[in-house]
């Protein structure tokens, strides 16, 4: 049976590395080069788009989305792993790797921070987007930290698991706290669904790829 390409680059990246990924993390690597494209067409991108990228991992992602974002700033929890990133992308030109937990990281700091890399025709360097295939613990934690930022994004694009993904689109009636927190703030809808064999290692559910437009005012 023929391995897809993305798994096979994966393992042999943790295997030149000395890597394996950290249950305690929630690390799961993409390796589904058709939900890769899912992801970055659900993130409508263009050349003056500034991404924020939260756990980047080995940067499958990171590197499609550098193909068509103006700047793309990843935040990586998992020291090793950032190393290697950082070292993967040094060709990439338009990529900003940062060892830190998107918890702890107020977004407008980490634009103020980044503003003198984005493209000249970037015309306000606190608009941007989030594009993440969040670890599951972290993913409500997550959404709240983003969406309650002095500077919120104008759209995410979140791969988050299914269950969660459901949750939060629910219509009145099956409303929980999750999904009216997220709903004050955005509009929320599912793009696709990600068998949990798209994933490796392979987690025990499946995750669904979820947009959220964020309101001008809650």
């Amino acid at each position: 049976m023929k391995q897809d390409p993305l798994l096979v680059q994966t393992r042999s990246l943790l295997r030149q590395y000395g890597l394996r990924a950290r249950k305690g993390l929630g690390q799961h690597f993409l390796v589904d080069e058709e939900v890769l494209r899912q992801i970055t067409s659900a993130a409508e991108l263009t050349s003056t788009d500034i991404v924020m990228e939260v756990g980047p991992g080995l940067g499958v992602l990171t590197q499609e989305l550098s193909k068509t974002a103006g700047h793309v700033i990843a935040v990586e929890l998992d020291d090793r792993l950032a190393a290697v990133l950082k070292q993967a992308s040094a060709s990439f030109g338009n990529v900003a790797v940062i060892n830190g937990d998107i918890l702890h990281i107020d977004p407008a700091f980490l634009l103020e921070e980044q503003k003198a890399n984005f493209p000249a025709k970037v015309t306000s360097p606190f608009d941007y987007k989030v594009v993440a295939n969040l670890p599951y613990y972290i993913t409500s934690h997550a959404i709240r930290h983003l969406l309650e930022a002095s500077v919120k994004p104008r759209v995410m694009v979140l791969t988050i698991q299914k269950e969660v993904a459901e949750a939060i689109v629910a219509a009145p009636g099956q409303m929980s706290l999750l999904s009216m927190s997220v709903q004050f703030y955005g509009q929320a809808k599912i793009v696709s669904y990600v068998p949990s064999r798209c994933f490796y290692p392979e987690p025990g559910v499946d995750s669904a790829v979820l947009r959220i437009d964020i309101h001008p005012k809650p």
